[in-house]
């Protein structure tokens, strides 16, 4: 998405929310839940490089595979499965917004090069989950993958990641040296509420931190 003129811009889903919490509407890029082939043909669900301030409500993100293309590694684009937000955007999650079942190498859930915020009731995971998470397999239902870093989110050295309240829950990441498996910051992260848990990962199963 690609946007100069307006002052910001709301996406959200017009029918809101099932009686579970979960989001009517959604975008979806087409991996198949649980899909252990690797090969849908698929790319990041949701991509973001306007400076235009973007609200996102009562949405569910879902689908995405910036992982493998056809059964081969995607070498070039392997950021964020779920939602990238590109150097200079700005991105609000807020109520009703869910990003679930989304793969990547960086950032299963979302890859974030410019400023994301969460607040609300917004759930970069799975909301529903009573387990912890573990490897993205046919008997588990991990919400997002990262196979390297940032299952749930890959916050890059040019990010911003502000938290107030929502979730952040049951992402994974399962490589040899994977880390973060809620949240790899690599940038700026505060959070002042909300929650990271149930994520799981080799190194930092909710949070890995690393300096620049």
């Amino acid at each position: 998405m690609t946007l100069f003129s307006a002052a910001s811009i709301l996406i959200c889903g017009a029918n809101g929310l099932d009686s579970s919490g979960m989001p009517l509407d959604s975008i979806t890029r087409g991996l198949s839940s649980y899909d252990t082939t690797q090969a849908s043909e698929t790319g990041t669900a949701l991509v973001i490089e306007t400076s235009v301030p973007i609200l996102i409500e009562n949405l569910k993100i879902t689908g995405g595979n910036a992982n493998y293309q056809n059964g081969s590694p995607i070498n070039n684009y392997d950021k964020g499965g779920g939602l990238q937000v590109n150097s200079g955007a700005v991105v609000s999650l807020g109520n009703g917004t869910v990003i679930i079942e989304n793969r990547a190498k960086y950032g299963g859930g979302v890859y974030n090069e410019g400023t994301l915020c969460l607040f609300g009731s917004a759930v970069v995971g799975n909301p529903s989950a009573s387990s912890v998470a573990s490897g993205y397999d046919s008997s588990d239902v991990s919400a997002n993958y990262g196979s390297s870093y940032g299952g749930g989110i890959y916050n890059t050295a040019t990010g911003q990641v502000y938290i107030s309240s929502g979730n952040i829950k049951y992402n994974a990441d399962d490589g040899s040296s994977s880390g973060g498996g809620g949240l790899m910051n690599c940038g700026i992260a505060s959070m002042s509420g909300g929650t990271i848990y149930k994520n799981a990962a080799k190194s930092g199963g909710g949070v890995y931190l690393t300096a620049n």
